[in-house]
């Protein structure tokens, strides 16, 4: 995957999501990657989840996001998101039990946090980017993190 992203796609003319940024090798060996499913919306019933494959197995990890964009180093990753962050909980990536691997993903519906209301900047238009931050332990910074996605809510 380049810095540019891979380009943008339609969720049936709902707000547009696109990946971007780029995400490195973890201590398991594979480069992690972020995905979604369903459209950003304050209204619509289905989720929207953003995902995460081929992270590193049984290491706690969370959804950060921001809304606005950055391409900084940040430990054993990219940090795609620039300050203020704001953070999910933290929540096991599951995967094979034992050595470093990539058999872990992490999950979230961002859906029921836009429409919680729990975060008042998570409104129509708003433009959000999003990655997955995790811990790597046997890598030299103790943290990975996957590429990102950039969404615009819709109504």
């Amino acid at each position: 995957m380049d810095d540019a992203g891979l380009g943008l796609v339609s969720f049936g003319g709902l707000a547009p999501a696109m990946t971007y940024c780029r995400s490195l090798e973890h201590s398991g060996g594979c480069t992690p990657r972020i995905d979604w499913s369903g459209a950003p919306s304050a209204t619509l019933a289905q989720p929207f989840e953003l995902s995460a494959q081929e992270v590193r197995n049984q290491v706690p990890g969370m959804l950060i996001y921001g809304f606005t964009q950055a391409y900084a180093p940040f430990g054993g990753g990219i940090l795609c998101i620039k300050t203020p962050i704001r953070r999910t909980e933290l929540q096991n990536g599951g995967g094979n039990v034992g050595p470093p691997d990539c058999s872990g993903s992490f999950s979230y519906d961002m859906q029921a946090r836009i429409q919680a209301g729990s975060d008042p900047m998570l409104v129509p238009g708003a433009v959000v980017y999003a990655q997955f931050w995790y811990r790597d332990p046997p890598s030299a910074s103790g943290m990975a993190t996957t590429d990102a996605v950039q969404f615009v809510i819709d109504v």
